[in-house]
């Protein structure tokens, strides 16, 4: 009778070992750096002073004073703008208004109402889209996949778009 081999066990545990290996590369790794990038973002503004608001769904109704970080962990609506720099962390954000300085956004997808002006720079730490309805007047800087802007000139309301 032949005795079971012992190598047999030793070549499924490295693959087992390689398995998890690939598995850590390829979820925890990148999880890893997301949280490393929100951690140095808020703490590039805690540096500069900014005042935090937090929560999970930020509606911001009143203008905003004093440099603000704004935390929203699902969305965040700043419908009146601001009379100084801000940064939003979130997965969705809408700003409507007049925004005096700077604005910093880091999340999945940022929109610039019609009618929003921002007149220092935008500065994108990560989005995965901007729609810029509104104006910038500064600089648009950072790490964008997509930025969609309106059309300079809208098509007469009988005209059917070409494509359809």
């Amino acid at each position: 009778m032949k005795t079971p081999s012992r190598s047999g066990s030793r070549t499924n545990w490295w693959i087992m070992v390689g398995i998890v290996a690939v598995v850590m590369v390829f979820t925890v790794l990148p999880m890893i750096k997301a949280w490393q990038s929100v951690n140095a973002f808020e703490r590039e503004a805690r540096d500069a002073g900014y005042i935090m608001r937090e929560g999970v769904s930020l509606v911001i109704e009143e203008p905003i004073t004093t440099p603000t970080y704004l935390r929203g962990y699902e969305t965040i609506e700043v419908h009146r703008g601001a009379e100084t720099d801000i940064a939003l962390a979130t997965a969705t954000a809408t700003l409507d208004g007049r925004f005096a300085g700077s604005v910093s956004f880091l999340g999945k997808e940022l929109t610039l109402l019609p009618g929003a002006r921002i007149e220092g720079d935008l500065r994108i730490a990560a989005a995965k889209s901007v729609i810029l309805r509104g104006e910038v007047l500064g600089h648009i800087t950072g790490n964008v996949s997509r930025v969609f802007q309106p059309q300079t000139v809208d098509p007469p309301a009988n005209e059917q778009p070409d494509d359809l």
